[in-house]
């Protein structure tokens, strides 16, 4: 029998996993590079029927710098439609063919990431982070994030600080 070797993607799925288990601040940008590269290989290899959605509307970039610096403030998709001078059905309907997701879902994604690298490098409570992400009740905050990661927001924090404490003696 010939070895096949592994193709690119399966390497950067094992330098992934490997570079996850050191849990530090520079493992979590290593691996959000490798899995950029892994889909951006996906993307150019079956995008071969409609080529074009390679190219998102301008109106659609604005809108996702607009949610990206201000979703700590409240934001609808009549103001971000108006950013992009779009009707909202329209902004929606784009929106979710481009991002994959409707534009409140991206934004509450957003929150929710920013608030898993405070969990991870700040000291504040969690009432303290739901509020600074832009959640205006913190049992929407803490059950959002349990939908999203499986785990409340004290568990997750709890989780990382626990695994930063038996990082191996050769990790920096």
């Amino acid at each position: 029998m010939i070895a096949v070797p592994p193709s690119a993607s399966i390497i950067s799925l094992r330098r992934i996993l490997s570079i996850t288990q050191r849990k530090d601040i520079h493992s979590e940008i290593l691996s959000s590079c490798l899995i950029t590269d892994i889909l951006t290989r996906i993307l150019i290899e079956n995008d071969t029927e409609n080529l074009s959605l390679g190219f998102m509307p301008a109106y659609l970039k604005t809108v996702l710098k607009e949610i990206d610096q201000h979703f700590q403030e409240p934001l609808s998709l009549e103001s971000l439609a108006i950013t992009a001078g779009v009707s909202k059905y329209h902004l929606a309907r784009e929106f979710k063919k481009y991002i994959g997701m409707p534009p409140n879902e991206y934004l509450i994604v957003t929150r929710l990431n920013h608030s898993k690298t405070l969990l991870k490098y700040e000291d504040l409570t969690i009432e303290e982070i739901a509020y600074s992400c832009g959640f205006h009740q913190v049992s929407h905050y803490i059950n959002l994030f349990k939908k999203h990661e499986g785990c409340t927001p004290l568990k997750f924090r709890r989780e990382w600080h626990s695994n930063e404490a038996i990082k191996p003696p050769n990790a920096q």
